[in-house]
């Protein structure tokens, strides 16, 4: 066991090293760099969706440039996001960790769920996802974090069945669940809860947590028009809704200091850019 788990840190951590390398690589603006594993296992799948986004970003950097569409500067923006953000980092790093100590177990855990989570992103180059699917990337990204952090948070959902199959422009959950972790956390323990439900010809989203919540000063700066990078997520969140759905759509946050944040997205049931992406 020794000698095998000696064997799978090395070849992991080799892995891990090339695809952080990459990761800098696109953080520094340079999307030219491709990756390639040889085998069939979870880093190939990995590789080749860094590969795909890659050349997704490159394609929008030239519809940008060619044809001055505001839409996808906001898709470029939210891929860019998603190829070095904070999680990603701490993730290859706790993977090199386990790997080092032999876990093989939980090294395959973690690297098939950010296979998968990545692999949702991606999306096939699709803006829109159904709400299942953006879901599932959300339940991925916390049985990662879940890795990491064992039993010390809890997940609840309660959506209506009935908008499962509703399209949505993807990534619009999991930017706000990851700042549950990066800005709301105190004390041991925190739950999450994520609603879903129709109301009338819109669906209502909330992303709940008992953290920190945030001072009375702090939510009027981020209801104002001047966002900040720090703002849970809202200004590239809400800029993309209002690109694609109209100004009567968006994101509403409510939270009180030492009680939790309650973010609620509405989102239109039916619209006719989605009908006309989606085929219908």
């Amino acid at each position: 066991m020794a000698v095998i788990g000696f064997l799978v840190a090395r070849i992991s951590g080799k892995k891990i090293k090339r695809i952080v390398y990459l990761v800098r690589s696109f953080q520094e603006g340079n999307f030219y760099k491709r990756i390639g594993f040889a085998g069939n296992d979870e880093f190939v799948y990995i590789a080749n969706s860094f590969n795909q986004m890659a050349t997704s970003i490159q394609d929008l950097i030239q519809n940008v440039y060619e044809q001055g569409i505001q839409k996808k500067q906001g898709e470029l923006d939210v891929l860019q996001a998603q190829i070095s953000p904070h999680f990603l980092y701490n993730t290859l790093s706790t993977i090199g960790s386990l790997a080092n100590l032999g876990e093989v177990e939980k090294v395959t855990q973690m690297v098939q769920g950010l296979s998968k989570f990545y692999r949702l992103t991606l999306n096939e180059g699709h803006v829109y996802i159904s709400l299942e699917k953006e879901l599932e990337q959300v339940r991925m990204y916390l049985e990662i974090q879940r890795v990491k952090y064992a039993d010390a948070f809890e997940v609840y959902y309660d959506i209506d069945p009935d908008i499962l199959q509703v399209p949505i422009i993807k990534l619009i959950l999991q930017p706000f669940v990851e700042n549950i972790f990066k800005h709301a956390w105190f004390g041991e323990t925190i739950a999450i809860r994520i609603t879903g439900k129709r109301l009338g010809e819109r669906i209502e989203l909330k992303v709940i947590d008992n953290g920190i919540g945030m001072r009375a000063d702090t939510l009027r700066n981020m209801r104002s028009s001047s966002f900040h990078s720090s703002s849970y997520g809202l200004r590239n969140v809400e800029e993309r809704i209002k690109l694609r759905y109209g100004n009567d759509f968006g994101i509403h946050i409510g939270s009180y200091f030492g009680a939790g944040t309650t973010v609620q997205i509405i989102l239109p049931v039916d619209n006719a850019e989605i009908r006309e992406v989606m085929g219908e």
